[in-house]
């Protein structure tokens, strides 16, 4: 859409090529990550790493010829998210102002 109207976003016009060999695998990690359980963390939901449950699932609803290079990959992809989404929130917490504290204790 936006390329159609000659304005490309700078995330889009800076994405890397994606092999073509590598497609299902960034398919599979785009429907699976969807899926992600989410734990409580200290203020808010901290995304966990895609079960390999349902890695399997995946393989067994669409198959792949090589199973064990699949889940490796789609590991390591959601590895690369998880650790792309700590740092975007690291950097958040960093921005936020330091709370006022103001608990019974203060004199």
């Amino acid at each position: 859409m936006a390329e159609a109207a000659g304005e490309v976003p700078a995330a889009l016009a800076a994405r890397p090529d994606l092999f073509e060999d590598l497609r299902p695998v960034a398919e599979a990690f785009a429907l699976l990550a969807r899926g992600r359980p989410v734990a409580a963390g200290f203020g808010e939901a901290a995304p966990q790493p895609i079960p390999l449950s349902d890695i399997k699932a995946w393989l067994d609803l669409f198959g792949d010829p090589d199973p064990e290079a699949f889940v490796l990959l789609v590991r390591a992809a959601d590895r690369a998210w998880l650790d792309a989404h700590a740092e975007r929130r690291r950097r958040a917490a960093a921005r936020r102002p330091a709370p006022l504290n103001r608990g019974r204790n203060e004199r």
